[in-house]
């Protein structure tokens, strides 16, 4: 009811979602008030009705719209680039002051950019395997995540440096937003139909990136999850359903108010989730050889392969406490708008929040893993690499021989086999051969 009053009044609706917004300058605490207007209001609607309907597309066949985005977003962020380096004759960083600092501080802001970087990619690497499971061979995702995603990373972060250059030779304020950009590029063109609708394609391309971005990182991988937690209560659409109206409720236009603050998100967001990225990697790789028993992920049977004490595997949540410790000081310093007393060694710290939190988490588990090893079999030291999933290879391989056999020769038929018949497997032998 809330919402139908809210929508019947446009103007209550503006005053709710009035933002404060506190930022520190120069030690004082200033307070100023953001309101959205109707227009961004109207926008983040139809995004959000937009995004909601690909969330009712299955995964599965979402790889006409990846390939269909993929061209369109590289058409319009080189289209964008053009611009701003045509009018403004090329990026130049001459208009940016160089501040003196040591070169210890340099190397600790070229480490904060490079933590904010790996953040950015955290998403990823826990959430990845979501979107690989549709792949039809095992190393498909492989020259895409080692080609493809860093160029696809590095390539816009150039870009918007280039354009936040030209945006301060040109309007005297660096303009780090997409948004902000598009506005201004619009203020150029006040009655040129033809270039304004050219800006807003543009922004439907970019919009459309963010959507594919938000169903692959984001969406799906909460569906997924909430599945495997409450299946009784959760589809992976329901799930996908539930994570857009929290994403609502977190406010997360608070995070884009400042380039500071947007960064800090960034590298916050690397620091919680680097002890499971490595938790996952030295399960997977060191403890388990790659080989996961597909068929005992989805049991209650305490005697199932993965069913560690009662249920709980508690070297990871142990692992996760014991190494956010030595970097949770930077964070709440980062997050802070007063000054915490906190020495510089523990600010510096959160600027190598991932790299720092991801070693140890490597190093505790499988320390813990090996002082303590899991009794219920879920590690087997005899099998060799993947060797579950080859003998799965091998039966699925079995399978389709017989049922081809069977399909080629009825004479070796399930009910002619139960009569006497030769055994089908010798002969799918030599089929094989």
């Amino acid at each position: 009811m809330s919402s139908l009053a809210a929508f019947r009044s446009p103007k209550s609706f503006l005053n709710a979602i009035r933002v404060r917004e506190d930022i520190p300058a120069e030690g004082h605490r200033s307070t100023k008030f953001v309101c959205f207007h109707s227009q961004y209001v109207l926008s983040v609607a139809i995004f959000m009705l937009v995004f909601l309907s690909m969330s009712v597309v299955h995964a599965r066949d979402l790889k006409w719209f990846y390939n269909i985005k993929s061209v369109l977003v590289f058409i319009g962020f080189h289209g964008v680039l053009i611009w701003w380096m045509i009018k403004a004759k090329g990026a130049q960083f001459t208009q940016f002051p160089e501040k003196a600092m040591s070169t210890t501080s340099k190397a600790w802001l070229v480490l904060q950019a490079f933590n904010a970087g790996l953040g950015a990619a955290s998403s990823l690497t826990v959430n990845q395997g979501d979107m690989a499971r549709y792949a039809t061979k095992p190393g498909d995702a492989m020259w895409t995540t080692l080609i493809g995603y860093p160029i696809a990373s590095a390539l816009p972060c150039l870009y918007g440096i280039l354009v936040a250059s030209a945006s301060k030779k040109l309007t005297g304020a660096v303009l780090w937003n997409l948004w902000d950009q598009l506005d201004w590029m619009l203020d150029q063109y006040p009655d040129n139909h033809g270039a304004r609708f050219g800006i807003f394609l543009a922004a439907s391309v970019f919009a459309l990136a963010y959507i594919g971005v938000n169903l692959a990182t984001n969406s799906l991988p909460f569906g997924s999850d909430m599945t495997a937690l409450f299946p009784n209560y959760f589809t992976i659409r329901r799930g996908q359903f539930l994570c857009t109206v929290l994403g609502i409720c977190v406010v997360p236009w608070k995070i884009l108010v400042s380039a500071k603050a947007f960064i800090t998100f960034l590298s916050g967001y690397g620091y919680w989730l680097a002890p499971i990225a490595s938790i996952i990697m030295v399960d997977y790789y060191f403890l388990k050889k790659g080989n996961i028993d597909v068929t005992q992920l989805y049991t209650s049977d305490p005697n199932g392969r993965y069913w560690y004490n009662k249920g709980w595997n508690w070297r990871a949540p142990v692992t996760t406490i014991v190494v956010l410790i030595p970097c949770l000081p930077g964070f709440v310093a980062q997050i802070s708008t007063s000054d915490l007393g906190i020495s510089l060694l523990g600010k510096r710290l959160f600027f190598i929040s991932f790299i720092l939190t991801y070693a140890l988490g490597c190093v505790v588990y499988y320390t813990l893993s090996v002082v303590f090893p899991d009794r219920t079999g879920s590690s087997n030291p005899d099998e060799t690499w993947e060797q579950l999933a080859d003998e799965a290879d091998a039966r699925e391989a079995q399978d389709l021989a017989l049922l081809a056999t069977e399909e080629r020769d009825p004479s070796f038929s399930s009910e002619e086999k139960d009569a006497g018949k030769p055994e089908p497997r010798a002969y799918i032998a030599e089929v094989l051969e």
